[in-house]
C-alpha cells in the first residue's frame, strides 16, 4: 500500500507504544506493533526533528525508501499545529469536561434508569 502523507499534526511523542526503528538527521520512523493486527492505521510513521507527525506506512522499507524525498517535501511545509497548540486543545478539552462531565453522566445514569422500569 502507499504511504500515507498526514497534514503535520503534533504528537505527544511519549514512546509509550512507538519504537524508533530510523533515525536519519532527526526525521524518526517509529513502529508500532500494536497496530499490526486488523487496525485501519498504519504501524509506521514518519515524524520530524519536533516530533511532528508527516506520514504514515505499512511497511518500514515503503518508508525508508521514501525516506529522503519525504524529509525534503516535509520540510518545506509549515505544520497544522504544533506541540503547544496541541497541549492548550487538551487543557481546553479537560477544562470542558470537567463543566459538562458530570451533568452529562447523570443525564445518562437517569436515561439508564428509567429505561430499566
Amino acid at each position: 500500500m502507499p504511504i500515507r502523507k498526514l497534514p503535520g499534526t503534533a504528537t505527544a511523542d511519549a514512546g509509550v507504544f512507538w519504537d524508533d526503528k530510523v533515525n536519519h538527521k532527526g526525521w524518526r520512523i517509529q513502529y508500532n506493533h500494536t497496530l499490526d493486527v486488523a487496525s485501519p492505521l498504519k504501524p509506521f510513521r514518519l515524524l520530524d526533528p519536533k516530533s511532528t507527525l508527516w506520514a504514515s506506512a505499512d511497511t518500514l522499507e515503503e518508508m525508508v525508501e521514501a525516506l529522503p524525498r519525504l524529509c525534503e517535501e516535509f520540510s518545506a511545509k509549515e505544520p497544522l499545529f504544533d506541540s503547544d497548540d496541541a497541549r492548550a486543545f487538551g487543557k481546553m478539552a479537560i477544562e470542558i469536561l470537567k463543566i459538562v462531565g458530570p451533568t452529562v453522566i447523570k443525564q445518562v445514569i437517569k436515561t439508564a434508569a428509567t429505561r430499566r422500569l
